[in-house]
C-alpha cells in the first residue's frame, strides 16, 4: 500500500490560510446581507488615533475625506500633486475649526477659502479644512502626522475645548500601544468585529445611539459621558493640562518635521452667555451647609432677576462663604456685578466660574495661557483669537456678540477669526495684499458668502444646538438659541417646544403650557411638545386632561421611553397600579437605564406587595445614577420592610448626604431606627419629617407609638390627635386609634 502523500509545510500553510480567509469572508458577507454595519459606520473610537483608517484616501488624482470620517469631518478635496506655485494650509482641531453649528462653507476655513484670494490674487491658495467634530489634541497630532504627508505649507492649529470631552471613555486608547490601535482600527472596519463587540456588551444601547445628536454639535459627547458622569478631580485636571501643552508642541515639531509651519491659536470661550455645565460643592460641606447655599443661591438669582442687584451679590457672597467651589455661584455673581456695573469684578467672577465648572467643555484661562506659552518657547506664530474677543465686548467679557453656544462662532465670529489670520500671514511674509484689498472688497466676499447659506439650513443648525443645550440641561441658552431660530422661520414647533421646556424648567407653568400648546397647533402630533404638556398638566393634577397628550406622543411614537414614564406616572396616580407597571416597563424596554423609571416601578411594586423585585429595581437606579438621593430612600425602605434593618439604614443615610433632605428620607429612616427598638434617634426623624412636612399623618402616628414604647403617653396622644386632624384616611387605615382616644378622654382646648 503506498504512503500518503505529504504536503510541504509551506502547502499546508497556505491551505489554512485560504481556509481560514474564506471562513470570515464568508461571514463577513452572511452578516452584510443581515444589515450589520462595520463598527467604524457608527461609532468611533479608533478614529484619530489608528492609522490604518486615513481621513484622507485617494481617488485617481486627488485626496478625498474618508467616507467611514463623514460623521466627524467636512467632505474635503484637493489634488495628490500640488500645482506650482499653491500655496497648502490645513486647517486642524474640533468642532470649532469644522465651523459648527454650521458646516465648511462659514468656518473660518470657508471664509479663508474666499478672502485670501481677493487679498492676495497673485498665490494660488489652497485651504483644507481638517477639523474633527469632539477631537481633542491628542486626536488632532494623530491627525497632522498623516497630513504631514501631503506636501503642506501651514498648519492652523485651533485645539483645545475637547480635552476633558473623551479621556474617561478612552484613556485606554489614549495610552496604548501604536499596534494595539493599528489592530483595533483594522478590526472595527469588519462586521465580525462589531457583531461580536455587540453580543458581549454587557450594558444594552438604546436603538437610537447610534443616531444620538448625528446632526448635532459636540456628537461624541452623546457616544462618551454627559455632565452628570464628571466629578472634580484637580490632580487628573493638572495631568491633562501637561498632555494638552506636550500635544501642542508635538504639533509644532509635526508641522516643522514637514518643512510647514503651524500658526497657533488660543482658543476663546462663552463666558458671559454660558452659564457652567456641571456644578460641585467644595469637599467636606455639612448637608445643613449646602442646603443653605443652595438657598442663597436662588435667592441670588432670584434678586437679580428681579432688578434687585445689590441685594442679589450680598446674598451670592454669603453662599459663596459657605461653600467657594460652586461655578454657577461665580457665574450668578459675575452677573449680579455686571448690572451693578462693575465689570472688572464680574470679569473676575466669571472667569472663576470657568475655572470650577466641573465638566470643562470650554478652554478655561490656563489652557489659552499654554498656548500662549507654546507659541513663545516655539517661535511659532500667534493669533491670540481670545484676547481678540475680549477687547471686541465693551465690559471685557467675552459673551453672544461672537457666540453662538459655550464656543461655537456665529457667522461674525467665523468671520473675524479668517481676517486675523489673513493679517498675521501678511506679517510672515506669506501674503501681500493687493492694492484694492480694502473694507469694501471685504464686503464683496462677505456677500458673497453669505448668499451661499439658506435661511432654513441656518435654522436648522440653530435649532440643533437647542436641544444639545437642553440635553446638557442649559436651559436659558437653549431658549436664547430657539429664539433666534424663531426669528429665521417665524414658526417653528420645535422651537415652541424648546421654549416651553424652558419655562417649565423656571416653574412658569402656565407660559410652558401655551409655547407647548403653540407647538402643537403647528404639529399635533409632535412627541416632545404632546409629552411636555401632559407632564406640565399632571404637574397641576389635571391628570385626565393630560393622559391624552401622553397616548398622541405614544402614538407617533411607540418606543419614545418618557412619554412611557410620563404615562405610568398619570395611570399610577389614578390607581390603575397594572397600567403603571406596564408602562414603567415599557419605558425601561426604551431605555434599559432609566433610573427614573428604575425607580417609579420599584415603588410600584411596593404598593403591590411585590417588594423584593422592587428591591432590584431600586438597586438599578441607583446604578445608573450613584446621586440618585430619593431611590436611596426608597431602596432602604423596601429593605426594612424585608427586615434587612442594617443595609436599609445605610441607604437612608446615604439619601440624606446626597440630599436634599425631604420629610420622605426622615420619615423611612424613623421606620428603620424604630423596628432597630432605637425610639429615641427615631423620634428625632419623625419629628424631622413633620417639620418638613406638617401633613404627614403616618409620621405623628409613628411618633405617637415611639412615644408610647418610651412611657410618654400624653405626647403620644396629642400626636394620634394630630394624625386624625391631618390625614382624612386615618381613621380607615388605623381603626383601632378610636379606641385609644376614647379612653384617653377628650382633647384640651
Amino acid at each position: 500500500m503506498s504512503s500518503p502523500i505529504q504536503l510541504p509545510a509551506w502547502k499546508k500553510a497556505l491551505f489554512a490560510a485560504v481556509a481560514f480567509l474564506g471562513f470570515f469572508g464568508l461571514l463577513e458577507g452572511t452578516l452584510a446581507v443581515l444589515g450589520v454595519r462595520p463598527r467604524l459606520a457608527f461609532d468611533d473610537p479608533y478614529v484619530g488615533f489608528a492609522k490604518t483608517i486615513p481621513l484622507f484616501v485617494r481617488q485617481g488624482d486627488e485626496y478625498v475625506s474618508s467616507p467611514a470620517k463623514a460623521g466627524w469631518f467636512n467632505l474635503q478635496r484637493f489634488p495628490v500633486k500640488k500645482p506650482e506655485g499653491t500655496f497648502r494650509i490645513f486647517s486642524v482641531g474640533g468642532s470649532t475649526t469644522y465651523g459648527r453649528p454650521y458646516d465648511d462653507k462659514l468656518s473660518f476655513s470657508g471664509w479663508l477659502r474666499e478672502l485670501l484670494p481677493a487679498a492676495d490674487p497673485i498665490r494660488r491658495w489652497e485651504v483644507i479644512n481638517a477639523g474633527g467634530v469632539s477631537y481633542a489634541s491628542y486626536r488632532v497630532a494623530a491627525v497632522m502626522e498623516e497630513l504631514a504627508q501631503y506636501d503642506p505649507d501651514l498648519f492652523l492649529i485651533y485645539s483645545g475645548h475637547n480635552e476633558f470631552l473623551e479621556r474617561r471613555t478612552y484613556e485606554g486608547l489614549i495610552d496604548a500601544p501604536e499596534t494595539v490601535t493599528a489592530l483595533g482600527g483594522l478590526l472595527s472596519r469588519t462586521r465580525i468585529y462589531s457583531a461580536g463587540a455587540r453580543l458581549l456588551d454587557a450594558a444594552p444601547k438604546r436603538k437610537a445611539d447610534e443616531e444620538l445628536l448625528a446632526e448635532e454639535v459636540d456628537t461624541m459627547l452623546a457616544h462618551s459621558v454627559g455632565p452628570e458622569d464628571y466629578e472634580r478631580n484637580d490632580e487628573f485636571r493638572s495631568q491633562v493640562l501637561a498632555h494638552y501643552r506636550f500635544n501642542l508642541r508635538r504639533m509644532v515639531d509635526i508641522a516643522r518635521a514637514a518643512g510647514a509651519e503651524a500658526v497657533l491659536i488660543t482658543p476663546a470661550s462663552n463666558w458671559k452667555d454660558c452659564s457652567p455645565f456641571k456644578n460641585q460643592s467644595r469637599d467636606g460641606l455639612s448637608p445643613q451647609d449646602a442646603a443653605q447655599a443652595e438657598r442663597l443661591r436662588r435667592e441670588g438669582a432670584r434678586l437679580r432677576q428681579a432688578g434687585e442687584a445689590a441685594e442679589s451679590l450680598a446674598a451670592l457672597d454669603e453662599a459663596l462663604a459657605l461653600d467657594d467651589r460652586y461655578a454657577e455661584t461665580y457665574y450668578e455673581r459675575g452677573r449680579a456685578l455686571l448690572a451693578l456695573d462693575r465689570p472688572a469684578e464680574a470679569k473676575a467672577s466669571f472667569e472663576r466660574a470657568l475655572d470650577e465648572d466641573v465638566c470643562p467643555l470650554r478652554a478655561f484661562p490656563a489652557m489659552t495661557q499654554i498656548v500662549r506659552d507654546v507659541a513663545r518657547q516655539t517661535g511659532a506664530p500667534l493669533v491670540d483669537f481670545d484676547a481678540y474677543v475680549q477687547s471686541r465686548e465693551d465690559d471685557g467679557i467675552p459673551g453672544s456678540k461672537q457666540f453662538l453656544d459655550h464656543v461655537h462662532l456665529n457667522v461674525d465670529g467665523y468671520r473675524e477669526l479668517a481676517l486675523l489670520l489673513v493679517d498675521e500671514l501678511e506679517r510672515e511674509g506669506r501674503l501681500t495684499k493687493a492694492p484694492g484689498w480694502d473694507e469694501s472688497a471685504i464686503a464683496a466676499v462677505r456677500v458673497r458668502v453669505e448668499a451661499g447659506l439658506d435661511r432654513k439650513e441656518r435654522a436648522q443648525a440653530l435649532k440643533n444646538l437647542s436641544r444639545v443645550f437642553g440635553w446638557a440641561g442649559k436651559m436659558e441658552e437653549s431658549a436664547r438659541i430657539a429664539e433666534q431660530a424663531l426669528d429665521e422661520l417665524g414658526s417653528d414647533p420645535d422651537a415652541f417646544n424648546t421654549l416651553g421646556r424652558t419655562a417649565a424648567a423656571a416653574g412658569r407653568r402656565d407660559e410652558a403650557i401655551d409655547w407647548f400648546r403653540k407647538a402643537l397647533a403647528v404639529d399635533p402630533s409632535h412627541p416632545d411638545a404632546n409629552t411636555n404638556l401632559g407632564a406640565e398638566l399632571f404637574a397641576q393634577g389635571k391628570i385626565e386632561e393630560a393622559i391624552p397628550h401622553f397616548q398622541a406622543s405614544l402614538r407617533a411614537n411607540p418606543d419614545y421611553g418618557e412619554a412611557h414614564l410620563d404615562m405610568g406616572l398619570a395611570l399610577s396616580a389614578r390607581g390603575d397600579a397594572p397600567g403603571a407597571e406596564r408602562h414603567f416597563r415599557l419605558a425601561l424596554k426604551a431605555d434599559p437605564r432609566s433610573y427614573e423609571a428604575h425607580n417609579n416601578l420599584g415603588v410600584e411594586l411596593v404598593g403591590m406587595g411585590r417588594v423584593e423585585e422592587a428591591v432590584e429595581h431600586f438597586r438599578q437606579a441607583v446604578r445608573w445614577q450613584p446621586r440618585y438621593a430619593d431611590a436611596y430612600s426608597n431602596l432602604g425602605d423596601a429593605l426594612a420592610r424585608l427586615g434587612w434593618l442594617e443595609e436599609s439604614e445605610k441607604q437612608i443615610r446615604q439619601a440624606l448626604a446626597l440630599g436634599p433632605e425631604t420629610a420622605a428620607m426622615q420619615y423611612n429612616l424613623g421606620v428603620t431606627l424604630q423596628l432597630s427598638r432605637r425610639m429615641e434617634p427615631a423620634i428625632e426623624c419623625y419629628t424631622r419629617a413633620i417639620a418638613l412636612d406638617a401633613n404627614l399623618g403616618d409620621a405623628y402616628h409613628n411618633r405617637a407609638v415611639a412615644l408610647m414604647a418610651l412611657g410618654r403617653d400624653e405626647e403620644a396622644v396629642a400626636d394620634l390627635r394630630q394624625a386624625m386632624n391631618v390625614d382624612p384616611e386615618f381613621n380607615h387605615k388605623h381603626p383601632e386609634i378610636s379606641a385609644i382616644l376614647a379612653g384617653a378622654g377628650p382633647a384640651e382646648e
